[in-house]
């Protein structure tokens, strides 16, 4: 049995796509298998919507 590594997003914590782009990099080259996005209905904070966040980040990674 092996211990699976995934990390939550919640708000948006990047300065920029493209900095995001590099933490996904970043978790692809690492033991880390998931990422999971948090969905909020109402809010302050700026959220992405996680099917579409999920969806660019399978397209963009081939491990997670």
């Amino acid at each position: 049995m092996s211990v699976r590594i995934g990390l939550g997003m919640s708000a948006f914590p990047f300065s920029s796509p493209r900095a995001m782009w590099h933490w996904v990099e970043a978790c692809e080259d690492s033991p880390i298998d998931s990422i999971w996005q948090t969905d909020r209905l109402v809010s302050t904070e700026s959220f992405l919507e996680p099917l579409t966040a999920l969806s660019v980040l399978a397209g963009g990674t081939t491990r997670m």
